[in-house]
């Protein structure tokens, strides 16, 4: 860490291959992005074509440095390419102004409108692409994603849906709120877990609230 804190990549290889006197996929990682903060983009390239990622973490890092690499040398269709997959593979914000840094900002609500094309035809309900929606405005078709999905909400991942039950209520997506708040609510009674009931209470007097403007 000190050594790529220098800007020295040559003392983070020394580093590397004194631990363990072999180079790993993290050390070829390593190694490459102190090349790449160095200015030497080459020599970054050489070492990160050489790494093979054994876990996902290595995987998107590998693929985060690659991209920086090929758009300084000005290979716009390789870094394309990895933008790409970085995005089909987990869709959110970040990945999302990666891909349109390459094919250009114009192209955005084109590559949104694939997006939910594909979450459509992609069996399960993910919160990231519930969030993903959100975040790009499409509100109405994470709301639709819930209520045609509602069986699939997992109560006990509350950290998650509950800020997007909040959003739904705010913007008036009143049966995709209610089916959420009825997963956090349900999940607390069928564990049992008397700590949250002061929540489970708040839950249910806002399903009230919404009941109201619930026709369906």
């Amino acid at each position: 860490t000190l050594a790529a804190h220098l800007g020295k990549p040559d003392l983070v290889e020394w580093c590397c291959r004194a631990r363990s006197g072999r180079l790993t996929a993290a050390d070829h990682i390593a190694i490459g992005e102190a090349h790449l903060e160095a200015g030497n983009t080459e020599k970054a390239l050489k070492w990160l074509r050489k790494c093979k990622p054994r876990n996902s973490f290595e995987e998107m890092e590998h693929e985060r440095l690659m991209m920086a690499a090929l758009e300084r040398i000005g290979d716009v269709a390789g870094a394309t390419e990895i933008a790409w997959r970085r995005f089909q593979r987990f869709r959110c914000g970040d990945h999302l102004d990666e891909l349109l840094r390459c094919i250009g900002e114009g192209e955005r609500e084109q590559v949104v409108d694939g997006a939910w094309k594909l979450i459509q035809d992609t069996p399960g309900l993910q919160i990231s692409d519930l969030d993903f929606l959100v975040e790009q405005d499409r509100r109405r078709d994470a709301s639709s994603l819930v209520v045609a999905r509602s069986g699939e909400l997992d109560g006990s991942y509350y950290r998650s849906l509950a800020p997007l039950a909040k959003t739904f209520d705010a913007g008036a997506e009143s049966l995709a709120a209610s089916l959420i708040y009825r997963a956090l609510l349900d999940s607390i009674l069928a564990r049992g877990y008397t700590k949250a009931y002061g929540h489970g209470a708040r839950y249910l007097e806002t399903l009230d609230r919404l009941a109201g403007s619930v026709s369906d």
